[in-house]
């Protein structure tokens, strides 16, 4: 089993300092995906990776101290892709993938969502990196396949949890017949947890779910998150059916989304000019 971990480090210099090269030996990582690098490769010392074990990868944004992204592996890729081909992507750093045999790994660093007035980058960021991830599922047809496959390695007894609006995993959904699946959708009114009544107001949603399953009973519940887009609404929603699905309550579930707010970084804040 190849241990795979992802890691916003919020600045790889402060991080050495501040003994992230102690965990990474500690933690011992086959891969590990960095974001948030913000710094250039002459700007720190890689060979403390390289004592490790490590071959290290790194694509940095144009601005300096700003965005970029990491991979450390153990394993030897054989290819190594630095951008997606996409100038505005690839002007500030974002994305860095590696091929290796049977899988492929990419550290993606999405756009701050936290200003308004950057929203519409951030959509068009997200818009144009799913016909990118579209395309890419083309090319790497053992990339479903993994994933069925994962999902048939877990206990008979727990519950996946899918979004019926992706149609991969729809596919997948109709396929797998010896798991509990549970689906979420904003679309599709045959999944097991319908969002519907979404009312977004700057930077706070509402909406409801409408829950109709036998492992959670039916009703209607409404919660508010602090964000706003569908993506953050369908990982919301994701979020609620587990806790559900482990007994905490509506109240207590919600009181955690209300009193959850984006965190604000110095690349955030970079993100807002």
């Amino acid at each position: 089993m190849i241990k795979v971990l992802s890691y916003n480090i919020n600045g790889i210099r402060a991080a050495i300092r501040k003994g992230f090269v102690e965990w990474l030996e500690d933690c011992n990582p086959d891969i590990i995906c960095l974001q948030e690098t913000k710094a250039n490769i002459d700007q720190f010392d890689q060979s403390v990776f390289k004592k490790l074990g490590y071959n290290d990868y790194w694509f940095s944004a144009e601005k300096k101290g700003y965005s970029g992204v990491g991979i450390l592996t153990k394993l030897k890729p054989n290819k190594i892709h630095y951008g997606v081909g996409i100038d505005y992507m690839d002007r500030e750093g974002r994305n860095l993938m590696l091929d290796f045999d049977n899988f492929s790994v990419m550290s993606l660093y999405l756009p701050s969502g936290t200003n308004i007035d950057r929203l519409g980058f951030k959509f068009k960021y997200m818009d144009d990196f799913f016909s990118l991830v579209n395309e890419i599922r083309k090319s790497k047809k053992n990339l479903i396949n993994a994933f069925e496959k994962f999902i048939n390695l877990l206990p008979f007894y727990g519950t996946t949890i899918m979004c019926y609006d992706d149609k991969n995993l729809k596919l997948l959904i109709n396929k797998i017949k010896t798991r509990n699946i549970l689906t979420y959708s904003i679309k599709n009114k045959k999944a097991d947890v319908l969002i519907f009544d979404i009312i977004q107001n700057k930077l706070k949603t509402s909406f409801k779910l409408k829950i109709n399953n036998k492992i959670i009973h039916s009703s209607n519940y409404k919660f508010t998150i602090n964000a706003i887009g569908n993506h953050n609404i369908l990982n919301a929603t994701a979020s609620i059916v587990a806790a559900k699905l482990n007994g905490i309550k509506n109240k207590d579930i919600n009181n955690a989304l209300t009193n959850y707010c984006l965190l604000y970084t110095s690349d955030a804040a970079d993100d807002m000019q």
